[in-house]
């Protein structure tokens, strides 16, 4: 356990700030943080940042929608969806600001004339950051609904490895968000209405098929087989 006394006129920010860095220095020559907890202190200390930006989202599916209370927050709850994988190789790209020629990102598609805000370093525009957040949990969760309203009930549960139930992986939720990459590459982001209509059929696709690394080989599927004709 580390004390740390610090000067009463410190604000709470650069207390986190300090504590968080503190915490991966001492932690950097013993027994490695787990990914989920690096990107905990991460959503402190870089709120713009892809990871952070992409926890919050996560977040906010986790609290309405199709994944409502399905992803898991705490080290503690059992039998749901955990994150860091989520965080780390689907959401990341899916939402990044960084590279200004990605052409599938939630970014390139978002209309809001004062996006390229987002990009300047140590910015402070967190009602724009919102914004962000909220537009890129709405273009995911319309195609999430889609996808569960072409899933029976028994297919939308946490895969139980004892009796092989259920379909929702990180490797389903990883390969449906490499899926809404490609719609916004192709310029094929739609309503929750027609996606249903194009996903017709998607209880028989073969999730269960694929690996849990292959989730933009899933998502290549799931776009060839609905989408491309």
């Amino acid at each position: 356990m580390t004390g740390i006394l610090f000067p009463s006129s410190e604000s709470i920010q650069k207390r986190l700030n300090f504590e968080a860095n503190l915490f991966l220095e001492i932690n950097s020559n013993q027994t490695n943080a787990s990914s989920q907890l690096k990107q905990e202190i991460e959503l402190m200390l870089s709120p713009f940042s892809s990871v952070a930006i992409a926890k919050k989202i996560l977040a906010g599916l986790n609290k309405s929608g199709p994944l409502s209370n399905l992803i898991e927050q705490y080290w503690y709850e059992k039998g749901k969806i955990k994150t860091a994988s989520i965080v780390s190789y689907a959401l990341k790209p899916l939402i990044k600001i960084e590279d200004i020629k990605a052409r599938d990102s939630i970014y390139f598609i978002w209309s809001n004339k004062d996006k390229q805000k987002l990009k300047i370093r140590n910015n402070e525009e967190y009602q724009l950051l919102n914004e962000y957040i909220d537009f890129s949990i709405e273009k995911i969760r319309d195609l999430f609904i889609a996808v569960k309203d072409n899933l029976s009930h028994d297919q939308w549960q946490t895969y139980n490895s004892q009796t092989s139930q259920g379909i929702l992986t990180v490797t389903f939720i990883n390969g449906v968000l490499n899926l809404l990459r490609l719609l916004i590459e192709n310029n094929k982001v739609t309503t929750i209405d027609i996606y249903r209509k194009q996903l017709k059929g998607i209880k028989d696709f073969k999730f269960k098929s694929f690996k849990s690394s292959q989730y933009r080989k899933m998502g290549e599927s799931l776009y060839n087989t609905y989408f491309a004709v």
